[in-house]
């Protein structure tokens, strides 16, 4: 997959986040089936990254800035949600895990 979010909508780019962040957690499952467990955690933290991606365009209507360190999307999200107290901003993020 690749991602060139200049020409696409916002809906494009979350659903791809999203998309990418499935398949990447698919790739876990099965390496957690075959005890691959260091590269399930690896990958494991860029399906979180991709979701946070995802969150981030949905709440602020914009592609993630550069640099797209998940810690710094984690804080903006966080400081996001603090402002709007809303179970429907949490909501993309929390249904992936369902």
């Amino acid at each position: 997959m690749f991602f060139n979010g200049e020409n696409m909508t916002k809906q494009e780019i979350i659903d791809f986040w999203v998309k990418s962040s499935d398949e990447d957690f698919k790739e876990v499952e099965g390496m957690v089936a075959s005890k691959h467990y260091s590269w399930a955690l690896f990958i494991g933290h860029l399906v979180i990254e991709k979701l946070l991606k995802a969150f981030f365009v949905k709440t602020n209507g914009k592609d993630v800035p550069i640099p797209k360190f998940i810690t710094c999307l984690f804080l903006q999200i966080k400081l996001i949600c603090n402002l709007h107290r809303s179970k429907k901003i949490s909501s993309l993020f929390l249904a992936h895990f369902r």
